[in-house]
């Protein structure tokens, strides 16, 4: 990708798009480390799945961290391959593979916006600081939102940029 686009102050949509291998990232740490820890829906009808028969009415829960590390799904799921996504079209078209956002109809809205919202925060970042990680972030489990552990230690420098 070429490193010009960096070091804009403002992007248009047609240039973030063209960051393919950043946004190959972002899909890969999303599955990783989903901000979601489960989705749930309600099952509008009797639904017989693999041998297990769900009323309708029941909730359903589903766990992205855990259904984005099956390996009949993600070859390799433990390890950070963003790669995993470059001509790849069963990655990237399955409604149902990534679902950090949900999946099918009921996919997020919001998506498409949060992921260009990342790769500008990325853009900028990796354009103006050089950045280290000192300390190694730990997640915080349970009934909410998957963050970091405070402290998460990083050390930055600003950049010195060349005209």
């Amino acid at each position: 990708e070429s490193i010009s686009y960096l070091k804009n102050e403002y992007y248009t949509e047609q240039e973030l798009l063209q960051l393919e291998l950043l946004d190959f990232a972002v899909r890969e740490s999303e599955r990783l480390h989903p901000a979601a820890y489960v989705l749930m829906r309600v099952a509008a009808e009797d639904i017989e799945l693999e041998g297990y028969k769900i009323k309708s009415g029941t909730k359903v829960f589903v766990a992205p961290s855990v259904s984005h590390r099956i390996d009949s799904v993600f070859e390799h799921p433990d390890q950070y391959k963003p790669d995993r996504y470059k001509n790849n079209k069963q990655y990237m078209d399955d409604q149902f593979r990534l679902i950090t956002f949900g999946g099918g109809p009921h996919k997020c809205l919001g998506i498409n916006f949060a992921r260009l919202e990342i790769k500008i925060a990325m853009t900028r970042l990796l354009a103006n600081f050089d950045m280290e990680l000192i300390s190694k972030p730990k997640l915080r489990r349970g009934a909410h939102t998957s963050w970091p552990e405070s402290p998460c230690i990083i050390k930055y420098k600003r950049k010195t940029i060349m005209s």
